[in-house]
């Protein structure tokens, strides 16, 4: 399938983007051309990309951004430009970035954050510092970072996180799924987030992978790709760049089929 337009952001991997529910356009930060990462904003409109503004954020790849409904604006946090962390907190109102903290999680790349809507939080977990990956949830409420947690997932980064509503309208939460450790193998445990603890949710689905995207797809979560390892040195003909697709089924929906109050992993039919 050709791509909707040729004429746009250059070749890039590893950038920010995200859905701007204000003014209904999708943003596009950064990114690693395989050289000196981008620093550059982009837009899309459903038909046209537009480069919006030069400055900003300074040049990055390993970013995470999300859109912060309650505040009109996109949150973006952090990222590498090569072997230098960072830690600074912008946000995007559709003209113009700010940077509006310099504290608050540690300087890291490869995390994720996503926006809880049910409590007005953007939340981050994990990513990974020059040492290590990391195991730490912090939420912005639009002012300042807190830490929240620190016991739940096993310290990852390229893990994939979205808010899921339950179908019902019975509850809502973050759900967390996969990532890599620290030898840079994929996981494959789901966790949840409501606000106050981590709660491991499934240990079947799909199989073990970092660098997966997932989105919330009205009352599910869908999940595609991904790849069974991150460490360069892993061989090459026993990596698995995989092409499959997932649907997150919550306790309420699964037990309309199975008759039981569990949550699950479903592969949609082809």
């Amino acid at each position: 399938m050709r791509s909707m337009q040729h004429i746009g952001p250059s070749s890039r991997t590893s950038h920010g983007l995200t859905y701007d529910g204000e003014r209904k356009r999708v943003v596009l930060f950064g990114g690693d051309p395989g050289g000196p990462p981008f620093a550059d904003t982009w837009s899309w409109d459903g038909a046209l990309w537009t480069q919006v503004v030069d400055t900003g954020p300074s040049a990055r790849h390993g970013l995470a951004m999300a859109f912060d409904s309650a505040r009109k604006c996109i949150v973006l946090f952090g990222g590498a430009s090569g072997s230098n962390l960072l830690a600074d907190t912008w946000t995007w109102d559709g003209t113009e970035w700010t940077q509006v903290a310099d504290t608050g999680p540690a300087a890291r790349s490869r995390h994720a954050l996503t926006y809880d809507d049910a409590r007005e939080r953007v939340v981050l977990f994990g990513g990974r510092t020059a040492a290590n990956p990391l195991g730490d949830t912090w939420e912005w409420d639009g002012t300042e970072w807190t830490q929240v947690q620190d016991v739940g997932p096993s310290a990852r980064c390229a893990h994939a996180m979205a808010f899921n509503v339950l179908p019902d309208g019975s509850g809502a939460g973050i759900v967390l799924f996969g990532g890599a450790g620290a030898n840079g193998a994929g996981l494959n445990d789901t966790w949840l987030w409501a606000g106050t603890v981590w709660t491991q949710a499934a240990d079947i689905g799909p199989d073990p992978r970092a660098a997966s995207a997932m989105v919330a797809a009205t009352t599910t979560v869908v999940l595609f790709g991904g790849v069974n390892s991150i460490d360069p040195s892993f061989p090459s003909a026993n990596r698995i760049i995989y092409g499959d697709s997932w649907r997150w089924r919550p306790a309420q929906d699964a037990s309309l089929q199975a008759g039981v109050m569990r949550d699950t992993w479903e592969a949609p039919e082809a």
